[in-house]
Protein backbone atom coordinates (compact mmCIF):
# COMPACT_ATOMS: atom_id res chain seq x y z
CA UNK A 1 0.00 0.00 0.00
CA UNK A 2 2.89 2.48 0.84
CA UNK A 3 4.55 1.56 -2.40
CA UNK A 4 1.05 2.60 -4.27
CA UNK A 5 1.18 5.76 -2.39
CA UNK A 6 4.63 6.63 -3.47
CA UNK A 7 4.07 5.83 -6.85
CA UNK A 8 1.00 7.50 -7.46
CA UNK A 9 3.02 11.25 -7.18
CA UNK A 10 2.12 14.25 -4.48
CA UNK A 11 -1.34 14.22 -5.31
CA UNK A 12 -1.64 11.28 -3.41
CA UNK A 13 -0.49 13.00 -0.21
CA UNK A 14 -3.36 15.49 -0.01
CA UNK A 15 -5.60 12.76 -0.71
CA UNK A 16 -4.14 10.97 2.20
CA UNK A 17 -4.65 13.94 4.57
CA UNK A 18 -8.57 14.56 3.41
CA UNK A 19 -9.03 10.63 4.11
CA UNK A 20 -7.28 11.35 7.67
CA UNK A 21 -9.93 14.81 8.06
CA UNK A 22 -12.64 12.67 7.05
CA UNK A 23 -12.42 9.53 9.00
CA UNK A 24 -12.11 12.35 11.91
CA UNK A 25 -14.65 14.50 11.29
CA UNK A 26 -17.19 10.98 10.85
CA UNK A 27 -15.84 9.34 14.04
CA UNK A 28 -16.89 12.75 15.86
CA UNK A 29 -20.12 12.87 14.27
CA UNK A 30 -20.81 9.53 14.93
CA UNK A 31 -19.70 9.55 18.97
CA UNK A 32 -22.45 12.83 19.30
CA UNK A 33 -24.51 11.11 17.39
CA UNK A 34 -24.50 8.42 20.03
CA UNK A 35 -24.18 10.61 22.98
CA UNK A 36 -27.02 12.49 22.04
CA UNK A 37 -29.82 10.54 20.74
CA UNK A 38 -32.95 10.48 21.93
CA UNK A 39 -33.01 7.94 24.79
CA UNK A 40 -36.16 8.89 26.71
CA UNK A 41 -38.73 7.89 24.41
CA UNK A 42 -41.45 8.51 26.70
CA UNK A 43 -40.48 12.23 27.51
CA UNK A 44 -44.01 13.88 25.83
CA UNK A 45 -46.10 10.79 28.37
CA UNK A 46 -43.93 11.85 31.28
CA UNK A 47 -44.06 15.78 30.65
CA UNK A 48 -47.98 14.90 29.81
CA UNK A 49 -48.12 13.84 33.12
CA UNK A 50 -46.68 16.34 35.04
CA UNK A 51 -48.61 19.43 33.00
CA UNK A 52 -51.72 17.46 33.72
CA UNK A 53 -51.06 17.22 37.64
CA UNK A 54 -49.93 21.07 38.03
CA UNK A 55 -46.40 19.89 37.85
CA UNK A 56 -44.81 22.06 35.33
CA UNK A 57 -41.90 22.58 37.31
CA UNK A 58 -40.61 18.66 37.73
CA UNK A 59 -41.33 18.69 33.96
CA UNK A 60 -39.07 21.59 33.19
CA UNK A 61 -36.16 19.73 35.36
CA UNK A 62 -36.83 16.67 33.75
CA UNK A 63 -36.49 18.11 29.77
CA UNK A 64 -33.37 19.91 31.08
CA UNK A 65 -31.70 16.84 31.90
CA UNK A 66 -31.22 15.31 28.75
CA UNK A 67 -28.72 15.95 25.94
CA UNK A 68 -31.37 15.46 22.99
CA UNK A 69 -32.43 17.75 20.46
CA UNK A 70 -36.08 16.66 21.63
CA UNK A 71 -35.09 17.16 25.38
CA UNK A 72 -33.23 20.67 24.50
CA UNK A 73 -36.86 22.27 22.18
CA UNK A 74 -38.98 20.73 25.07
CA UNK A 75 -37.76 22.38 27.96
CA UNK A 76 -37.36 25.85 25.59
CA UNK A 77 -41.19 25.17 25.45
CA UNK A 78 -42.29 24.22 28.96
CA UNK A 79 -40.02 27.33 29.86
CA UNK A 80 -41.90 29.13 27.92
CA UNK A 81 -45.36 27.98 27.41
CA UNK A 82 -47.17 31.15 29.42
CA UNK A 83 -45.60 33.77 27.30
CA UNK A 84 -46.77 35.42 24.63
CA UNK A 85 -47.22 33.96 21.07
CA UNK A 86 -43.65 35.83 19.38
CA UNK A 87 -41.67 35.32 22.62
CA UNK A 88 -42.57 31.46 22.43
CA UNK A 89 -41.51 31.19 18.89
CA UNK A 90 -38.36 33.36 19.29
CA UNK A 91 -37.16 30.88 22.00
CA UNK A 92 -38.40 27.84 20.13
CA UNK A 93 -36.57 29.22 17.19
CA UNK A 94 -33.20 30.31 18.79
CA UNK A 95 -33.44 26.82 20.52
CA UNK A 96 -34.15 24.70 17.51
CA UNK A 97 -31.71 26.26 15.06
CA UNK A 98 -29.27 25.93 17.78
CA UNK A 99 -30.38 22.00 17.97
CA UNK A 100 -29.54 21.64 13.87
CA UNK A 101 -26.57 23.78 13.47
CA UNK A 102 -24.78 20.73 16.31
CA UNK A 103 -26.49 17.97 14.23
CA UNK A 104 -25.23 19.01 10.92
CA UNK A 105 -22.03 20.80 12.50
CA UNK A 106 -19.07 19.75 10.09
CA UNK A 107 -21.23 18.00 7.58
CA UNK A 108 -20.84 19.93 4.90
CA UNK A 109 -16.71 19.37 5.46
CA UNK A 110 -17.32 15.73 4.96
CA UNK A 111 -19.50 16.75 1.46
CA UNK A 112 -16.24 18.91 0.39
CA UNK A 113 -13.91 16.12 1.30
CA UNK A 114 -15.74 13.70 -1.20
CA UNK A 115 -16.06 16.03 -3.92
CA UNK A 116 -12.03 17.19 -3.46
CA UNK A 117 -10.84 13.36 -3.30
CA UNK A 118 -12.66 13.09 -6.49
CA UNK A 119 -11.00 15.72 -8.07
CA UNK A 120 -7.55 15.67 -6.69
CA UNK A 121 -7.72 11.97 -8.36
CA UNK A 122 -8.63 13.16 -11.71
CA UNK A 123 -6.02 15.96 -11.68
CA UNK A 124 -3.50 13.85 -10.52
CA UNK A 125 -4.36 11.09 -13.30
CA UNK A 126 -4.32 14.36 -15.99
CA UNK A 127 -1.29 15.55 -14.69
CA UNK A 128 0.46 11.79 -15.06
CA UNK A 129 -0.79 11.59 -18.93
CA UNK A 130 0.49 14.78 -19.70
CA UNK A 131 3.60 12.98 -18.35
CA UNK A 132 3.50 10.23 -20.22
CA UNK A 133 2.20 12.27 -23.90
CA UNK A 134 5.36 14.56 -23.26
CA UNK A 135 7.55 11.81 -22.96
CA UNK A 136 6.45 10.23 -26.25
CA UNK A 137 6.77 13.68 -28.01
CA UNK A 138 10.59 13.91 -26.33
CA UNK A 139 11.11 10.28 -28.30
CA UNK A 140 9.52 11.47 -31.30
CA UNK A 141 6.78 8.65 -31.17
CA UNK A 142 9.65 5.79 -30.16
CA UNK A 143 9.06 5.13 -26.73
CA UNK A 144 8.82 1.69 -25.68
CA UNK A 145 4.98 0.48 -24.80
CA UNK A 146 5.96 -1.26 -21.64
CA UNK A 147 7.39 2.25 -20.52
CA UNK A 148 4.10 3.97 -21.70
CA UNK A 149 1.53 1.35 -20.08
CA UNK A 150 3.87 1.26 -17.00
CA UNK A 151 3.22 5.91 -16.53
CA UNK A 152 -0.51 5.48 -17.48
CA UNK A 153 -0.78 2.34 -14.81
CA UNK A 154 0.87 4.70 -12.22
CA UNK A 155 -0.81 7.92 -13.52
CA UNK A 156 -4.66 5.85 -13.08
CA UNK A 157 -3.22 5.36 -9.60
CA UNK A 158 -4.46 8.81 -8.24
CA UNK A 159 -7.91 8.47 -9.65
CA UNK A 160 -8.64 5.04 -7.96
CA UNK A 161 -7.53 6.18 -4.65
CA UNK A 162 -9.46 9.60 -4.97
CA UNK A 163 -12.70 7.52 -5.72
CA UNK A 164 -11.56 5.15 -2.80
CA UNK A 165 -11.65 7.64 -0.46
CA UNK A 166 -14.56 9.91 -1.72
CA UNK A 167 -16.82 6.67 -1.85
CA UNK A 168 -17.38 5.73 1.77
CA UNK A 169 -17.19 9.63 2.60
CA UNK A 170 -20.02 9.95 0.75
CA UNK A 171 -21.87 7.49 2.13
CA UNK A 172 -21.23 8.38 5.98
CA UNK A 173 -21.89 11.61 4.94
CA UNK A 174 -25.84 10.81 3.20
CA UNK A 175 -26.13 8.25 6.45
CA UNK A 176 -25.63 11.41 8.86
CA UNK A 177 -27.43 13.85 6.70
CA UNK A 178 -30.49 11.22 7.02
CA UNK A 179 -30.42 11.21 10.61
CA UNK A 180 -30.15 15.05 10.77
CA UNK A 181 -33.19 15.22 8.35
CA UNK A 182 -35.06 12.61 10.85
CA UNK A 183 -34.36 14.93 13.64
CA UNK A 184 -35.83 17.79 12.13
CA UNK A 185 -39.21 15.93 11.59
CA UNK A 186 -38.75 14.81 15.21
CA UNK A 187 -38.69 18.35 16.48
CA UNK A 188 -41.61 19.40 14.22
CA UNK A 189 -43.35 16.70 15.28
CA UNK A 190 -42.53 17.11 19.24
CA UNK A 191 -43.71 20.83 18.70
CA UNK A 192 -46.94 19.95 17.13
CA UNK A 193 -47.77 17.49 20.45
CA UNK A 194 -46.92 20.93 22.76
CA UNK A 195 -49.11 22.67 20.93
CA UNK A 196 -51.59 20.19 21.15
CA UNK A 197 -50.85 19.57 25.21
CA UNK A 198 -50.85 23.36 25.80
CA UNK A 199 -53.84 24.56 23.02
CA UNK A 200 -51.27 26.65 21.76
CA UNK A 201 -50.61 27.94 18.32
CA UNK A 202 -46.75 28.97 17.82
CA UNK A 203 -46.56 28.89 13.93
CA UNK A 204 -47.79 30.03 10.31
CA UNK A 205 -48.71 27.55 7.43
CA UNK A 206 -46.73 24.53 6.06
CA UNK A 207 -47.46 25.92 2.74
CA UNK A 208 -46.14 29.64 3.24
CA UNK A 209 -42.63 28.39 4.99
CA UNK A 210 -42.51 26.34 1.54
CA UNK A 211 -43.34 28.55 -0.57
CA UNK A 212 -40.44 31.01 1.23
CA UNK A 213 -37.83 28.22 1.21
CA UNK A 214 -38.31 27.46 -2.72
CA UNK A 215 -37.97 31.30 -3.41
CA UNK A 216 -34.84 30.99 -1.91
CA UNK A 217 -33.45 28.00 -3.16
CA UNK A 218 -31.39 29.05 -5.95
CA UNK A 219 -29.38 31.09 -3.16
CA UNK A 220 -28.67 28.75 -0.23
CA UNK A 221 -27.76 25.53 -0.76
CA UNK A 222 -29.57 23.81 2.17
CA UNK A 223 -32.24 21.21 2.77
CA UNK A 224 -35.88 22.03 2.96
CA UNK A 225 -36.52 21.10 6.27
CA UNK A 226 -33.52 22.98 7.57
CA UNK A 227 -34.74 25.90 6.19
CA UNK A 228 -38.13 25.60 7.58
CA UNK A 229 -36.30 26.15 11.26
CA UNK A 230 -33.84 28.92 9.79
CA UNK A 231 -36.43 31.13 7.89
CA UNK A 232 -37.04 32.36 11.13
CA UNK A 233 -40.25 30.16 12.29
CA UNK A 234 -41.39 26.89 13.21
CA UNK A 235 -44.22 24.52 13.98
Amino acid sequence: MLNLLLRGGWVMYPILLASIIAVAIAAERIVQYIITRNKRKDILEYVTAKVTSGNIQEAVEYAETGRSHLDKVTAAYLRNYNETRTVLEENLHVTATGEIHRLEKHLSVLSLIANLATMMGLLGTVIGMILVFSEIAAQEGQAEMSHLAGGIWQALLTTAFGLIVAVPVMAVHHFLQKHVDKCIDDIETQISKLNILFKRKTAIGLEEIEEEYTEDSDEDDISTDTARFTSGRVY
